[in-house]
């Protein structure tokens, strides 16, 4: 039975999969502690405790894009999302 090649490369095709699974879900587990340990950091900032609307990276205030900052896109995404909101 083991020396089918099809048997053979599903049991490897098989193997390689859950390994990859299983270091997805490793990486996944390791971004979202440091997502939370980082958040709870920045959430509980003394020096923070009047700042709102902020947007933070790695831990640092950072600016958002330069079309995030754009009014009249903002307008049109607006009236786009009533329209949508509207039809359904």
């Amino acid at each position: 039975m083991l020396s089918n090649p099809v048997v053979l490369r599903m049991g490897v095709v098989l193997f390689v999969m859950g390994f990859a699974f299983w270091l997805a879900t490793l990486l996944l587990r390791r971004m979202r502690r440091a997502l939370t340990e980082e958040s709870f950091a920045i959430d509980s900032a003394p020096e923070l405790e009047q700042v709102s609307g902020r947007y933070f990276a790695s831990g640092k205030p950072r600016r958002s894009s330069r079309r995030s900052y754009d009014q009249a896109a903002a307008a049109r995404l607006w009236q786009v999302s009533a329209d949508l909101g509207q039809r359904g």
